[in-house]
């Protein structure tokens, strides 16, 4: 699995978002930029920034790899004063290309050696022209470790009279913590936000959202694995895998940040990558004796408070109108066709019974994860999981 490649990609994509912002409000101060930004987007993509706008995104995250290549297009005028029409020209054509590297990472699909390497140089290069040194020197480190680029810390000294009587052999001190740590790339930028803390499981159905959350590399490499994610994680992937396991409804009861989005959104990617992730050095630390995942992915249906409303619906890109979880859930699971088995209990707002057992046989290994559903309602989560059984 590309778990440098698909890290980079994920560092590298929020300062463009953050230069994205900064050069239209250069371009037209005196204009709300997400305003701006939509009225240039084709008609398809504003319809999908609508719907993630309702289902709780934030503009901002919404800039992405798919529209990228359209902002230099829709705003060539106005980058080619301070980038040169043949630069801009060129930023088009690599950021296409790192749309097929970003989709062939999500799709678990692997790169080349040649592919890989190429992508580097292609985010080396635009991180060049747009002077963002600093990035240039992450993705480096990105692609020659794993770790946190080493940094030489002078060590502090004393005179050898000042030590005490039960160290006069020591000639100097540990430093202190900080002179010893490399903060994250966002931190070293001043580009942290704090709003990165607040998990949304919805944003990472949808396909957008904080790189932290969303890119299943930089996710898994920055999550510390408690006892209790492991075990709920190895009792899922059991149970994905379609061995004998407990019952398969499990439920995450918590006070307020007690982690049960986090676990979720844990759950999803390992669900969404099956067996790829066997390969990734990012994730060893989740899986126990046993329990690898044995599936290529499952089908993963997510609900939250903020995925429809039984009053107003929600409308998909096919026309249908969905009113219920029960709905909600059957469509994710198998598009229309599976709608097509509740359509009446949805229109009704009435629980399925028995037919919702005949959709999840049709999609298996699934799972179902349904979080927040309700405003008021922060201490549950479920998770539910499918199989032939």
């Amino acid at each position: 699995m590309n778990d440098k490649a698909y890290k980079a990609l994920g560092v590298f994509l929020e300062p463009m978002r953050l230069y994205v912002v900064s050069s239209i409000r250069q371009f037209y101060p005196k204009e709300p930029w997400e305003g701006v930004f939509f009225k240039r987007l084709a008609p398809t993509k504003q319809d999908t920034w609508n719907n993630a706008i309702k289902a709780g995104s934030t503009p901002v995250n919404l800039i992405d790899y798919n529209n990228l290549s359209g902002f230099f297009i829709s705003f060539k005028d106005e980058l080619s004063k301070s980038l040169g029409r043949n630069e801009v020209n060129n930023m088009i054509t690599w950021f296409n290309e790192l749309k097929e590297a970003r989709n062939k990472c999500q799709h678990f699909r692997e790169l080349t050696g040649s592919e890989e390497q190429n992508l580097f140089m292609t985010m080396e290069k635009i991180a060049a022209i747009l002077k963002m040194d600093e990035l240039v020197t992450e993705l480096e480190n990105i692609q020659t470790s794993n770790q946190a680029p080493n940094i030489e810390i002078p060590q502090a000294t004393v005179p050898v009279d000042d030590v005490h009587d039960d160290i006069t052999d020591e000639k100097t001190l540990l430093t202190s913590w900080f002179n010893n740590v490399t903060p994250h790339y966002d931190i070293r930028q001043g580009a942290l936000d704090e709003s990165v803390f607040a998990a949304n499981l919805a944003e990472v159905a949808l396909g957008n959202g904080r790189e932290v959350y969303q890119n299943q590399a930089l996710f898994f490499q920055k999550t510390y694995v408690t006892s209790g994610l492991k075990n709920l994680a190895n009792r899922v992937i059991s149970a994905l895998n379609d061995e004998e396991t407990e019952n398969r409804i499990v439920s995450l009861q918590t006070g307020f940040g007690g982690g049960k989005t986090h676990s979720l959104i844990t759950l999803y990617h390992i669900a969404k990558a099956g067996k790829s992730l066997q390969s990734s050095d990012y994730t060893k630390n989740i899986f126990g004796s046993g329990s690898m995942p044995a599936f290529d992915n499952a089908k993963v249906a997510v609900f939250t408070n903020t995925t429809n409303d039984p009053t107003q619906g929600r409308q998909t890109d096919d026309g249908l109108t969905i009113r219920t979880l029960w709905g909600e859930l059957a469509y994710q699971l198998g598009g229309r066709e599976a709608y097509e088995i509740i359509r009446q209990n949805d229109e009704a707002r009435t629980a399925p019974k028995g037919l919702f057992k005949k959709i999840l046989q049709q999609s298996t290994p699934c799972l179902l994860l349904i979080d927040e559903l309700a405003d008021y309602c922060v201490s549950a989560s479920a998770v539910i999981v499918g199989s032939s059984n």
